[in-house]
């Protein structure tokens, strides 16, 4: 199965391609202005219309499978996220850029996305799945954590932020069983909540 295939949906939330068609409620969240302080330096500088360009670029390139993530209840836009170091030699990938608007962040919202997103790496064939989270961002580390993401290390200067600085990033992962694992857990969650 391909990453970005169509049909990412569970209880909660459902995942569509990201694409042209969701520009508008990508810069009416305000994600953007959210996420500089933890993203890296992109080409063409910081501005909401170069984040979106380079975005589709790096879907084009087929660098990233980038994902516009929807609240099923309300039809609200609810964040993004998206596969990216890609090697399908090693069957390897990593799960970034994901951002939910502050409403939806203890919610549902989080591990359901990332329910879906470990999933469909599980189907495509991953043996690792891998995120990076600035060290300065306790509470996304807490929350991989948390889905069962083993710790593995900080890597040091790893990047260059857009303010000029650079971030150190903790390095997690799950391999292939202990994603399936976390995926059970996941799915009982939503299901507990949903029956609630």
């Amino acid at each position: 199965m391909n990453l970005d295939a169509p049909g990412l949906a569970n209880a909660v939330v459902r995942l569509e391609n990201f694409g042209p068609e969701h520009r508008d409620a990508l810069e009416a969240s305000g994600a953007i202005d959210d996420m500089w302080r933890w993203m890296p330096v992109i080409e063409g500088g910081v501005s909401f219309d170069n984040y979106f360009a380079s975005t589709l670029k790096h879907r084009d390139l087929g660098h990233i499978k980038p994902f516009a993530v929807f609240r099923q209840s309300d039809d609200a836009f609810a964040g993004v996220s998206e596969f990216g170091v890609i090697n399908a030699l090693h069957r390897r990938v990593r799960i970034s850029a994901f951002w939910h608007p502050p409403s939806m962040r203890g919610t549902l919202v989080f591990p359901a996305t990332q329910c879906l997103l470990i999933q469909r790496a599980l189907d495509w064939g991953a043996r690792r799945i891998a995120w990076v989270v600035d060290t300065r961002n306790e509470p996304a580390f807490r929350a991989f954590q948390k889905l069962g993401a083993t710790h593995e290390g900080t890597l040091r200067s790893f990047m260059r932020l857009t303010d000029g600085s650079r971030a150190d990033m903790h390095s997690l992962s799950m391999l292939r069983d202990e994603a399936k694992e976390a995926v059970e857990r996941l799915e009982a969650q939503i299901a507990d909540a949903h029956v609630a």
